[in-house]
Order: C-alpha cells, then structure tokens, then sequence
C-alpha cells in the first residue's frame, strides 16, 4: 500500500551516493539540483570517530550552506525526528544528507 502511494504523492526522490569518494559529488549533485542549503544529519559517536570529516570538508570546499544535526541517538526517537525536523523547518533547508 505505501508503495502505491509513493506513486501517486508528490514525494520527493531519495538519490543514494554510495560508491567509492561518492562524497565529492555531492557538491556537483546539490548544484544541479540548485540545493543551496543543507541539513546533514548524523550521530555523535560517527562525528567523533571523524568518520564524516572528509565529506564536511567537501561540502566546506564547494561553499556549501550546511549545518550538522548529529544529535540523533542509536535508536532514534520521535521526539529526535520532530526535533531534527524542526530543525529542517525552522532554518528553511532545502536539502538533507542523512550520514549514518
């Protein structure tokens, strides 16, 4: 039934980046897509082992508008889905890489 009506609703399309240095075209991909503004959601424990860092730096080197939302926890919440959510309302993003 949910597929069905991803059919038919106006849901965005979800572009997975997933091969090797996938990172460094994302830069080219947010300004095809004229996404100027981007929410990259994550966990602290991935932000601790730097294991984002290569694609921050990326997204610093395009001059990318980008915050990080890395307060989702290993099993994530409703209350971290409305917050992480009214997050991406409030700043008016545009866009929204999910790093987990």
């Amino acid at each position: 039934m949910l597929h069905g009506l991803s059919l038919v609703l106006p849901f965005r399309r979800v572009q997975l980046l997933t091969s090797a240095g996938s990172s460094r075209d994302l830069a080219a991909l947010l300004h095809q897509k004229g996404w100027r503004r981007l929410l990259l959601v994550t966990d602290q424990c991935l932000m601790q082992l730097q294991l984002s860092h290569v694609l921050i730096q990326d997204l610093e080197r395009s001059r990318v508008h980008f915050t990080v939302f890395d307060q989702v926890p290993l099993n994530p919440t409703i209350a971290c889905v409305e917050n992480g959510l009214g997050s991406y309302r409030a700043w008016r993003f545009d866009s929204l890489i999910a790093f987990i």
